[in-house]
């Protein structure tokens, strides 16, 4: 599962491994896609992948981190509900 946000916090949930999705089964994801402007969220993703400082900016104020809220994973084979993952 490719994450659009860069968490300082540990998550209280399990997340599955993203190669689940590619055992036979379908992934869907439903959540709240929320803005994170704290600025040490951008500095730690520059700080993490220093190649992205020419175009984030030296801090990262040029870029925009979201997190999902209240989120939920649906896997499937073929058309049928495996598996519910909340987070």
């Amino acid at each position: 599962m490719h994450s659009a946000a860069l968490h300082t916090e540990k998550s209280r949930h399990h997340i599955p491994p993203p190669h689940r999705a590619t055992q036979g089964k379908t992934l869907r994801i439903a959540c709240t896609l929320v803005e994170d402007n704290r600025p040490e969220v951008g500095k730690a993703l520059v700080d993490k992948m220093p190649v992205l400082k020419p175009a984030l900016g030296e801090n990262g104020e040029n870029a925009v981190m979201y997190y999902l809220k209240d989120a939920k994973a649906d896997f499937f084979q073929m058309m049928e509900l495996v598996e519910t993952v909340t987070f």
